[in-house]
């Protein structure tokens, strides 16, 4: 009987999915869930009596993206890759966007305001729950990437188009990104992982992590916190930040939500950056784009001489000490 379970064999079923159902430090999370899921709706529907009060802990452990460097970026350029798969990754860590949001960016999401020019996403993954929409401010070199794909097919409504004037499947783009990176011969860089590389960058800059998951379109800010990468004092800062918060609506007794703590949290933050958000929001995207100022010119100076470049038939995972004369030209 499913009633007969014990709390101890729920546990050892954790336990095997952790070590066969995922490879991560996260593994068998997922599997835990619904079961406790299921037990939860047997109990509300009256079909089982829960013999326990509690389940099994989930232990959630902070992962860290993989990062994409200004290395790998020039080699990309030297190397001569495909260069719309390459506008389209540079775009990514520049704004941030979903991988589903990227691809079915339109021209008519680009919205020029007395403040500067943004993004605007109306419909994202979080939007039907928040009923907000989000805005991303549009950098000088993502606007130039738009500009140059738009001026390629007018006629088309979205920015970004594959070889036939479609929009990009999910597929098709994951697998153009593996295509490229097998012919260079690097580590495979997904979709997401530009995402992750935006929010990354955001963090080495001590971005402010309630700027962070508002640019990042999260509702929670502690969920920004895998994105501060090899950043621990940022990282402490924020969470103490956040357990703060929550430790005064504990004193106070009052029962808020998680959204109400990080509205506690945003208003009584006196710096630019939380009074401003427009502003506050340019000002750590720009940095991004500053990090990566040297690779953008790199990549413009080869963008007329891609017909004559051709890949080397071996190239080293590690293109460091390869592009030391690039670098330094």
């Amino acid at each position: 009987m499913v009633s007969e379970i014990k709390r101890t064999e729920l546990e050892a079923f954790y336990q095997w999915a952790k070590g066969n159902k995922g490879r991560s430090a996260n593994g068998g999370n997922e599997h835990m869930s619904a079961v406790r899921t299921m037990f939860k709706w047997g109990e509300k529907q009256e079909v089982i009596d829960l013999p326990f009060k509690s389940f099994p802990e989930i232990c959630r452990t902070l992962s860290k993206p993989p990062r994409i460097t200004d290395e790998t970026l020039l080699f990309m350029a030297k190397e001569g890759a495909n260069a719309k798969v390459t506008d389209m990754m540079l775009f990514g860590i520049l704004e941030g966007l979903r991988p589903r949001e990227l691809l079915n960016l339109k021209r008519t999401q680009i919205k020029d305001t007395p403040k500067g020019a943004l993004i605007d996403i109306a419909e994202h993954k979080t939007s039907k729950r928040t009923n907000r929409s989000r805005s991303v401010p549009l950098l000088d070199t993502a606007r130039e990437i738009i500009n140059k794909h738009i001026a390629s097919h007018p006629e088309s409504e979205y920015v970004f188009l594959n070889r036939d004037g479609k929009p990009f499947r999910a597929k098709a783009y994951h697998d153009a990104l593996h295509d490229m990176c097998g012919r260079l011969n690097i580590r495979f860089i997904r979709p997401y992982d530009l995402r992750h590389e935006y929010a990354s960058r955001l963090g080495d800059n001590n971005t402010d992590v309630n700027v962070i998951a508002s640019l990042m379109g999260h509702n929670d800010p502690r969920t920004c916190m895998r994105y501060i990468n090899n950043n621990y004092e940022h990282h402490q800062k924020a969470m103490e930040e956040i357990e703060a918060g929550l430790q005064d609506v504990r004193n106070a007794g009052k029962a808020v939500s998680g959204q109400a703590v990080i509205g506690q949290l945003s208003e009584a933050k006196t710096t630019d950056e939380s009074n401003n958000s427009f502003e506050s929001h340019k000002t750590a995207v720009t940095r991004i784009e500053n990090s990566l100022a040297e690779v953008l010119k790199a990549i413009k100076e080869t963008s007329g001489q891609k017909e004559g470049l051709k890949l080397s038939p071996k190239l080293s995972p590690n293109p460091t000490e390869e592009l030391k004369d690039a670098v330094n030209a």
